[in-house]
């Protein structure tokens, strides 16, 4: 799983450079990315998250990548994005699956926020597989 929480213009993340300046990377270069993972290591992403703003407009072109995208739709606010996280990957890391942590984390946030952002999930698996984490 790839995990991006920041800033998104449509059709580009937006970054931090070294020098600590702003530079886009288009989503067309992120499918790039993962396409090659996939290819040329074997070994793809499985899932992506997208938890930034316009998110809706960056699925296109990487869904066919990974098995699962979760985005924003429209401007999110950092303390709702971060919240919608910690939820996700709390119930993901308790071995529920990703439909089921997905559908906590935005249930939560409805019943929480005055007025909650909206999140998608796109699978291409009827019954996302569960991720499950065996501690050392």
């Amino acid at each position: 799983w790839i995990h991006y929480c920041g800033h998104g213009d449509p059709g580009s993340l937006v970054l931090v450079d070294s020098l600590e300046q702003q530079c886009e990377m288009p989503v067309e270069r992120l499918a790039e990315l993962l396409a090659r993972q996939r290819d040329e290591f074997h070994h793809p992403v499985h899932g992506l998250v997208l938890n930034c703003c316009q998110g809706q407009s960056l699925v296109g072109s990487v869904a066919d990548q990974v098995t699962s995208v979760v985005h924003g739709e429209g401007n999110l606010g950092d303390h709702l994005g971060c919240s919608f996280s910690l939820l996700f990957w709390a119930n993901l890391f308790r071995g529920f699956s990703v439909q089921e942590s997905f559908g906590w984390a935005v249930e939560d946030l409805q019943k929480t926020a005055l007025s909650p952002p909206s999140y998608h999930l796109h699978s291409k698996e009827e019954a996302c597989a569960k991720i499950c984490v065996v501690p050392k």
